[in-house]
């Protein structure tokens, strides 16, 4: 049997049951389920993602952090993906997390390569996909607060053209983009649909891709759905809050946005129930490690500081030039690597502050966290200092956080031959935990 993962990031069981259902009808047979993460602490992507490729919580894994290294964890518990290549299976990924690791290593183990938005480098295989990949890095931070509205200007676009229609001959998300580019003329504030653009870019790529090379196990993660129930939750289900937090005219105005996310989750699921009725071996299982749910009295924002040169940035904190390369991290979390002096120096630096926090640390990187709304940095002896390389940036549709993680989530799958979970994977209240699902998918692919 193979299995394609449709990893559909933060999806609560609310949203997929308005939006969609829980259950595909067609050729085969389907079953849902919902999930539970089982990690501890603060729950990211990162850290539930990882849990469920390699099959145990983040008190075994520990991967807090995005780009984190793992030789050691890859040792002890190798992703699903590994498990699969050292037993001859063939894998395929598009954008999943960690996958930027995979890049940076140029690990050529695999069908095709796509790798996350966080990645540092632009590897990819096939190699024709980099040209793409450079411009899908750069677009992805340029908008991880607000979206951009310019394009790269080191780019050849012909040429990021070019990468694209060779390796696809899908024109969906072509149209989608000159469908964007008009909207926006007509509605400026549908710009932040950008992101899904990005998303239906890559997802005609990934259908190619899995088309031409047929792997035994593929992934394609998308977080389009995530960034809009983060922004607009409150814009779609007012009636969640005990008291309204934004106006009327904000909630007309961006009510439709976790909508039409899911409306083009709903068509990747359609494209893929496609491509599965066409076959006998293959079976589509949908999930996200975790959902959202609303945020009560959360405050919208207007503005963000946003570290735009880090080298000045952390030379500034130090009183003392440093030589650095910024790591890609999710605002308002950064990163740098360096020197083990500097990075000891500035993790002693961040314990001195109220409002900054150390997120992880090795010899040679150190990630970190600020409060984005103020651009001064607060002493524990409430000093005030003013760092360079920070500037202030305004977000045009006035959001923050009206969403946030839940532990809660789902699985769907449909396919051939789908065996029943047994109920030793779920908890006394009937939720699948999430780190069972690893040694499922490997049970039946039958490693």
């Amino acid at each position: 049997m193979k299995i394609i993962l449709l990893e559909l990031n933060e999806v609560p069981n609310k949203i997929l049951k308005k939006y969609f259902g829980t259950s595909i009808k067609g050729k085969y047979e389907s079953d849902y389920n919902q999930t539970i993460s089982m990690d501890k602490g603060h729950l990211s992507p990162w850290i539930t993602w990882s849990t469920i490729h390699r099959g145990v919580t983040n008190e075994k894994h520990k991967l807090n952090n995005i780009n984190q290294y793992s030789n050691t964890v890859d040792e002890r518990f190798p992703t699903i993906f590994q498990n699969c290549l050292d037993k001859g299976l063939s894998v395929g990924l598009v954008n999943t997390m960690h996958s930027g690791i995979l890049a940076e290593k140029k690990s050529n183990k695999y069908k095709f390569l796509i790798p996350e938005a966080f990645s540092r480098v632009n590897f990819c295989i096939p190699k024709s996909l980099e040209r793409f990949q450079e411009f899908n890095l750069q677009m992805s931070r340029a908008s991880s607060r607000v979206v951009s509205k310019g394009m790269p200007k080191n780019l050849n676009l012909l040429e990021v053209l070019f990468s694209f229609l060779k390796n696809t001959n899908r024109i969906r998300a072509i149209l989608a983009v000159f469908r964007q580019i008009i909207g926006e003329f007509f509605n400026p504030h549908i710009k932040v649909r950008r992101r899904t653009i990005q998303s239906d870019l890559i997802f005609d790529l990934y259908v190619s891709l899995l088309e031409k090379y047929n792997p035994d196990l593929s992934a394609f993660f998308t977080n389009h759905v995530a960034s809009s129930m983060h922004r607009f939750w409150e814009a779609t289900f007012p009636f969640d809050y005990e008291k309204q937090i934004a106006s009327s005219n904000w909630i007309s105005l961006y009510k439709n946005e976790i909508p039409l996310a899911m409306k083009t989750a709903k068509e990747y699921i359609k494209v893929l129930k496609k491509y599965i009725d066409k076959k006998n071996d293959t079976q589509l299982w949908i999930m996200s490690s975790m959902g959202q749910e609303r945020v009560e009295g959360y405050k919208p924002q207007t503005f963000f500081w946003d570290i735009i040169e880090m080298k000045k940035y952390v030379s500034s904190c130090l009183k003392r030039k440093v030589d650095l390369e910024v790591l890609p991290q999710m605002i308002p979390i950064y990163s740098f690597s360096s020197d083990k002096d500097t990075v000891d120096d500035f993790e002693i630096f961040l314990k001195k502050t109220k409002n900054l926090k150390l997120r992880g640390k090795t010899e040679q990187s150190i990630s970190f966290s600020i409060n984005n709304q103020e651009q001064a940095i607060i002493f524990n002896d409430n000093r005030v200092f003013i760092p360079e390389g920070i500037i202030k940036k305004k977000i045009d549709e006035q959001t923050s956080s009206s969403a946030y993680h839940i532990p809660e989530g789902f699985l769907l799958r449909y396919g051939p031959d789908l065996k029943k979970i047994e109920e030793s994977n779920f908890t006394k209240n009937g939720f699948l935990e999430t780190h069972k699902i690893k040694k499922l998918i490997e049970s039946a692919l039958k490693i």
